[in-house]
């Protein structure tokens, strides 16, 4: 918002930018949230990334390199009859014991033999990251922490950005909880 162009509208609509998106959740039976200020929309972003990230974390026992390494389509819709087509699946990459043919390890890891089991949380968990990046990896840096997208195309965001993280979800819903 500080380039010129920006400058007038700033002068003639001074104050907060509150966006119109409908405040669906519910905490208490109210809004758990009122509407958003345009500029607190990466805050949000990144609470909302770590909590997918804890999910991920909590409920597939996958290591941090293993959650970051995840992809888009990692856990496609089971197919088949309902009653064969019950769990998730999640496709992926792990790290500490991918060596090749000769023994040497790879540290671009390996294709996990045999998928991890998703439960509905952790699938809903990888469809809203599925949302907010589109391709690639889930955790892309570009996509959750966009300053100099051009140098950073398909890293991804390093696992101690998302370690200091859990606190700071976890006082904020205990913030809204509470209030």
């Amino acid at each position: 918002m500080n380039y010129p162009c920006w400058k007038a509208y700033k002068v003639q609509n001074p104050g907060r930018c509150l966006l119109d998106t409908p405040i669906t959740a519910k905490l208490g039976g109210e809004p758990w949230h009122g509407p958003f200020d345009f500029h607190d929309v990466p805050g949000v972003l990144k609470h909302l990334v770590t909590a997918c990230f804890i999910v991920l974390g909590h409920l597939t026992g996958m290591r941090t390199g293993e959650i970051l390494a995840l992809e888009n389509g990692c856990c496609p819709d089971p197919q088949g009859p309902p009653e064969a087509a019950r769990w998730h699946l999640i496709y992926a990459r792990q790290f500490k014991v991918a060596r090749d043919e000769d023994g040497n390890h790879q540290s671009a890891g390996v294709v996990r033999e045999a998928p991890w089991v998703a439960v509905p949380q952790v699938v809903t968990a990888v469809r809203v990251l599925e949302q907010l990046g589109g391709h690639g990896l889930l955790f892309a840096i570009e996509v959750h922490d966009p300053l100099q997208p051009e140098e950073r195309r398909q890293r991804q965001v390093a696992g101690d950005r998302h370690d200091e993280q859990p606190h700071r979800v976890v006082h904020r819903v205990g913030k809204h909880a509470c209030s």
